[in-house]
């Protein structure tokens, strides 16, 4: 995840991940897909450096039989 952040910001130095609570909420971008077995996956944009990016974390998250969820960073990618 290191290099995919200081690839996408082109910068030396590692970008600030910010807090989307502290950000214009109305342009956050989610999106979640549902699937039969209870299981779902999410696109979430990365908010970087106190801006909403179009860099996106692809998450699955999968039902196990005891009602919890594994979350897996399935990767990271530009969504346009």
């Amino acid at each position: 995840m290191t290099e995919a952040l200081l690839e996408y910001s082109g910068q030396r130095r590692m970008p600030s991940i910010s807090d989307p609570y502290r950000m214009d909420l109305e342009k956050e971008r989610i999106c979640f897909i549902g699937y039969d077995d209870g299981s779902y996956a999410v696109d979430y944009d990365i908010p970087i450096d106190g801006e909403w990016t179009d860099l996106t974390a692809q998450l699955t998250f999968k039902k196990h039989p005891s009602g919890l969820y594994l979350a897996l960073l399935e990767g990271l990618s530009v969504l346009k």
